[in-house]
């Protein structure tokens, strides 16, 4: 065995063992031919081991190393021994007195070779660096927990470096919208050109403040729609110069939406609310002349000093009818326009629904025997609901005026009640049906009368298509405001079925009334 060069055995090695041992380092020497270690002693009690008796070789701390760490040790032992690597540099585990696997970081050197160059003696240390590594391990998993979670975050976890001669690049992306990028600059790439140069106005004027910065733009996603992202975060100055933002982005074009349609119906009620001001005017200074009209035209049908002849008679009467038709319509559009505006007042009571029936029925008896048509109760128990009095009078008077109207000479309407636990989500309900074995509507005039303005046009055109006017409609809002529905079917030669659905419980009424009031505006047909 050789001897260990006259450093090793000074006092200055002695001083520099002792320093380095504080700082949980030893030095060890290997006399590689003999395979005698030197100065192990440091490391094995480290580890908890005594110190050997006789002794202790390579092939003894061999046996200490990790198995799945040897064959790489072994490998860079060699390289360093052929001259590939200037200096043995190795971390690997070993096992303590307790059977625990400690962190060893080794480095070392060969120092003195044969004639033939063969290895003969090297030098180096050992450092027990468990901690560092365990805290290496911790920090990579944390940093693997926090890229997890990041992926699972909705938005867009950013980190954005403005450098010192003013060039802007995304360094970092992670989260759900990190998908829509091919890298952190496809970002930037993938903004609309306006908004790309706003971003880095907006950036620019951060870091001069610096203040938190917040910009909303447009990028393209991955449907190839323009999608709205709100940024925002704080900038932190480097020791570089540049200024650093990391931050969060999140997709606000459903928002956006919302916002828009927020102001789009707003528009919308506001021009409703301007109709409906427009049409109670015009309906106001309409039926004033026309009253005039009508006026004028019953006083030349009864004037005794030049009273008129047949034939003026005749048009003096078409005046009167056709006047008496505009102002019934002028007062349709009154009474709509009253029921969008809200000030049609209502007084909803509890009422006996067969009551109210049998109370309608007599009222239009007298027109039902001009025309020769039956009119039919059928026999049940009373029934509540919830309405108010006058509306559902008028309600109902407008289909049974309809169905005796429009009914052929010999027919019959035939009205019944029932009550249903369920008349729509789950709510009981009072139902009243007037059904007429007239010559029923064919889908387009069905269709005609649920519109208030189709309608007045049928009507205007002369037409005798069944139901024409608006009192369906009127009939239809009125049902709405009080948490009830109309629902209508006819077939041609089948007669036709108009159908009241009426809340028996008031809460519920009030709360489907008020639903109603703010669909009103666009309320066109119920089905």
């Amino acid at each position: 065995m050789s001897e260990p060069a006259t450093p090793f055995r000074s006092a200055e090695f002695a001083l520099l063992h002792e320093a380095l041992s504080g700082a949980a380092t030893w030095v060890w020497e290997w006399h590689i031919e003999s395979d005698v270690l030197v100065e192990i002693g440091g490391s094995l009690e480290m580890l908890g081991l005594p110190p050997p008796a006789s002794g202790w070789t390579q092939a003894d701390w061999d046996r200490l190393i990790h198995p799945d760490d040897f064959g790489r040790g072994e490998d860079l032992y060699q390289r360093h021994a052929r001259g590939e690597l200037a200096v043995y540099e190795y971390t690997y585990r070993v096992h303590d007195a307790g059977g625990r696997w400690r962190w060893m970081q080794e480095r070392g050197r060969i120092v003195e070779r044969d004639a033939q160059g063969r290895p003969l003696r090297m030098v180096g240390t050992q450092t027990d660096v468990h901690a560092r590594v365990e805290a290496e391990q911790r920090g990579r998993e944390a940093e693997h927990q926090l890229v997890t979670l990041a992926g699972q975050v909705p938005g867009l976890m950013f980190q954005i470096r403005l450098d010192a001669q003013g060039q802007t690049r995304v360094e970092r992306i992670s989260g759900r919208l990190a998908g829509w990028f091919r890298s952190p600059d496809d970002w930037l790439d993938r903004l609309e050109p306006d908004d790309q140069a706003h971003l880095i106005q907006t950036l620019l004027s951060s870091a001069d403040t610096p203040r938190d910065w917040r910009c909303e733009c447009r990028v393209r996603g991955p449907e190839g729609r323009w999608r709205w992202l709100l940024a925002h975060a704080s900038p932190e100055r480097a020791v570089d110069g540049s200024t650093v933002w990391s931050g969060y982005a999140e997709d606000v074009s459903v928002h956006r939406e919302l916002q828009r349609a927020r102001q789009d119906t707003a528009v919308l009620a506001a021009a409703s609310r301007t109709q409906s001001e427009l049409l109670s005017r015009m309906s106001h200074e309409l039926r004033t002349p026309m009253n005039a009209v009508l006026g004028f035209a019953q006083l030349m049908e009864i004037d005794a000093i030049e009273p008129p002849g047949p034939v003026q008679r005749q048009r003096l009467a078409a005046i009167r009818k056709a006047g008496e038709h505009l102002v019934s319509l002028i007062g349709s559009v009154l009474e709509l326009s009253r029921i969008e505006s809200g000030v049609l007042g209502l007084v909803p009571q509890t009422l006996e629904l067969r009551d109210e029936a049998v109370k309608a029925l007599a009222l239009m008896q007298p027109a039902a025997d001009r025309v020769g048509v039956e009119l039919r109760l059928r026999p049940g128990e009373p029934l509540r609901c919830q309405a108010d009095a006058e509306r559902l009078r008028q309600v109902l008077l407008q289909l049974l005026g309809n169905a005796v109207g429009h009914n052929r000479r010999g027919g019959r309407v035939t009205v019944d009640l029932m009550a249903l636990a369920d008349g729509g989500q789950g709510v009981p309900a009072a139902v009243l049906r007037v059904r007429d074995n007239g010559p029923g509507m064919a889908a387009a005039q069905l269709a005609a009368v649920r519109d208030p303005f189709a309608a007045v046009a049928v009507a205007d055109r002369g037409s005798d298509t069944p139901r024409r006017g608006m009192g369906l409609p009127i009939a239809q809002a009125l049902l709405a405001l009080m948490g009830g529905r109309l629902l209508l079917s006819s077939e041609p030669g089948a007669g036709c079925e108009a159908t009241v659905v009426l809340p028996v419980d008031a809460g519920l009424a009030d709360e489907a009334a008020d639903s109603a009031a703010a669909a009103l505006p666009w309320l066109q047909s119920i089905t």
